[in-house]
């Protein structure tokens, strides 16, 4: 039982004309981390990316997020001066990619550090274990860079954030308590100040 599956945001303006697509996602951060542009004049696809029909994209679309994925896997490999990626599996990874959808088995169990599971072992050549997707409280940044800047072949790679500051409810709606008192009101605030 594969799923592939994607979410779409809408906008409308009036009833009398159709919505807007205008953001949509599959597997989380493929726009801000996989299609950022590692080039400092490249165009940044991420508002056209956004904007497509998941399952409608044009052959010259795809064929650019696809040169733009695979541009990007070079980039992160690069950074710690170790070649991990050969093209083979570059390519295995750029047209898994560039399908941006979030694919999950319902046959299988479902576990804690699951995201890209189903993926990574068909990067790997190996059969998948578990339901793949991915949970809230999965630390996809961590797996993301690691994937990218070593495929998986050393150390994982960290991005300094490990987990939330407060545990994620593991009933549904999975929300967390809100953060309260003055140091998370001082973290806010330093936030504000300096992303204005």
């Amino acid at each position: 039982g594969l799923l592939a599956i994607a979410a779409e945001s809408y906008k409308q303006d009036s009833s009398n004309i159709p919505g807007v697509r205008f953001d949509r996602v599959g597997r989380p951060e493929i726009t801000n981390v996989t299609l950022l542009s590692s080039k400092k004049n490249d165009a940044d696809l991420r508002d056209k990316y956004n904007t497509e029909d998941t399952t409608n994209i044009s052959e010259q679309d795809a064929q650019l997020y696809s040169d733009r994925i695979r541009q990007n896997i070079k980039y992160y490999d690069a950074v710690d001066g170790i070649t991990d990626w050969n093209e083979k599996d570059a390519n295995l990874l750029v047209t898994t990619f560039a399908q941006d959808n979030l694919i999950v088995d319902i046959s299988k169990p479902c576990a804690t550090d699951a995201f890209l599971e189903i993926e990574r072992s068909v990067l790997a050549g190996r059969p998948h274990t578990t339901c793949g997707g991915r949970k809230l409280s999965d630390d996809i940044m961590d797996k993301l860079y690691t994937i990218y800047i070593n495929n998986e072949k050393r150390a994982p790679v960290g991005d300094g954030v490990d987990r939330p500051d407060k545990s994620i409810s593991a009933t549904f709606p999975y929300l967390a308590e809100p953060a309260t008192g003055l140091w998370p009101w001082s973290k806010a605030w330093l936030a504000n100040m300096f992303l204005r």
